[in-house]
């Protein structure tokens, strides 16, 4: 589930400084977890907590200063493209320098399932078919060192025939790593992390269907399965592609055209650098 993943940071006059993400917040803490003595005992996994007044230090020493915004007056189009080149399902939307709202991943679904109401397209058409993939022998170590080298956030987990054993996601994955030992995250394996009835959807499904699907269930993905082997995979990125795509094939409609103001969410969750860590 996707829930509160970004923060906007801002100063006194809500002037944007920053963002932090729930990534963010979690490599923080195990970067402290792994700076802590381990204990003398091996065997034992589990990680201390991190110190009390570690978690006191600010959300400026960890938030992201280069952020791709978006401003009221940027066309839907243009604000796509921005989010496409960002990887990210979320942008601050600015005035000048002061934050007024954000665009988030279920906003820009929402805009897809309009753009889209009318088109024959199907998963098939949209969907990511290099899929890379790892075994439920996979070591947690390995499994976070794959999704960091990959740039990925969701990890299909299938056997050697192609079937969907799983899905696990980079911030499953965090969380697990801030919490155990060097030594468990080499035995720990992903079968143990990874959602076993995960949610998947078909090549012939309408990808409006799909989209909902995903705003619906809060999902940052959609393993794409027929037969119960897995072909593809679905996520925002490629129905981002699929407008742009789209765009340049035929005259867009006026709403992809005109500011995409109309779908930025304006009551905003926000942050002061001075915040601690632990408050965000």
């Amino acid at each position: 589930a996707r829930g509160l993943q970004h923060l906007p940071v801002v100063d006194e006059d809500n002037n944007l400084l920053g963002l932090v993400s729930h990534r963010d917040i979690v490599a923080a803490e195990l970067g402290l977890a792994r700076n802590q003595v381990e204990r003398a005992d091996e065997q034992e996994f589990v990680r201390d907590e991190p110190e009390q007044q570690d978690l006191l230090r600010p959300v400026a020493g960890i938030m992201t200063s280069e952020v791709v915004t978006l401003t009221t007056d940027m066309s839907a189009r243009a604000a796509i493209g921005h989010l496409l080149r960002s990887r990210h399902g979320f942008a601050p939307v600015l005035e000048g320098m002061s934050l007024v709202g954000v665009l988030t991943e279920d906003d820009v679904l929402r805009f897809c399932i309009g753009y889209f109401r009318a088109s024959p397209m199907i998963v098939a058409d949209i969907m990511t078919r290099e899929l890379i993939t790892a075994k439920d022998s996979t070591s947690l170590r390995d499994a976070a060192q794959l999704m960091e080298r990959e740039d990925i956030h969701h990890l299909l987990v299938a056997d050697s025939a192609g079937r969907l054993h799983g899905v696990v996601s980079h911030r499953d994955v965090l969380m697990l790593q801030r919490s155990v030992t060097p030594v468990a995250q080499d035995i720990w394996t992903i079968d143990q992390l990874a959602s076993k009835n995960a949610w998947t959807t078909t090549t012939n499904t309408p990808i409006t269907e799909a989209a909902q699907t995903l705003i619906d269930n809060h999902f940052g993905c959609l393993p794409v399965v027929e037969k119960k082997h897995l072909l593809g995979i679905v996520t925002l990125s490629d129905f981002l592609r699929a407008i742009l795509s789209d765009d340049a094939r035929r005259t867009p409609p006026e709403h992809f055209i005109a500011p995409c103001a109309a779908y930025v969410r304006q009551n905003v969750c926000r942050v002061s650098p001075e915040q601690s860590v632990a408050r965000a």
